[in-house]
């Protein structure tokens, strides 16, 4: 398994950008500004894009379901990861906890129960057991810039 920083060429894992950031025109607007990080290991198995374009004040970040409907969203500003339950056609918030600084992308990571946010500003993935009514946080992984979160 080999980390390796990518400096030319960026959009050849743009398959793999398209899966944190679904329009190639906002994916352009920060891939060459930024920078990126692929890991390897009997083939490219994560890619990692850290962006220096300037964000808006208070800005929703990424959103994701896990395996039981829960839907989690991080929000930028208040720094902020939250879960909503789906029943019927209404969404009911069901917990709000604080992330790190400026949580740009969420991932639930199949069969395990733990959502894990991308935080920017503050340089790292902040893992958390994601129970029922009330989370916790399990890790802190230092990470600078960090912007996606993807399960494999």
């Amino acid at each position: 398994m080999e980390i390796k920083k990518v400096e030319t060429d960026k959009k050849r894992y743009l398959d793999l950008l398209l899966l944190a950031d679904e329009q190639e025109d906002m994916v352009d607007r920060y891939l060459e500004r930024g920078t990126m990080y692929v890991l390897e290991d009997g083939g490219v198995r994560a890619a990692v894009q850290a962006s220096d374009v300037p964000e808006p004040r208070n800005w929703p970040g990424g959103a994701c379901l896990d395996e039981r409907g829960m839907l989690y969203v991080c929000n930028r500003g208040p720094n902020t990861l939250s879960a909503w339950r789906y029943s019927g056609e209404i969404l009911t918030p069901v917990w709000e906890i604080p992330t790190g600084d400026w949580p740009r992308h969420v991932a639930a990571l199949p069969g395990t129960g733990l959502v894990l946010a991308a935080c920017t500003r503050g340089g790292e993935v902040c893992g958390y057991a994601a129970g029922k009514d009330s989370p916790r946080e399990v890790f802190r992984l230092p990470l600078a810039g960090a912007s996606c979160v993807l399960p494999l």
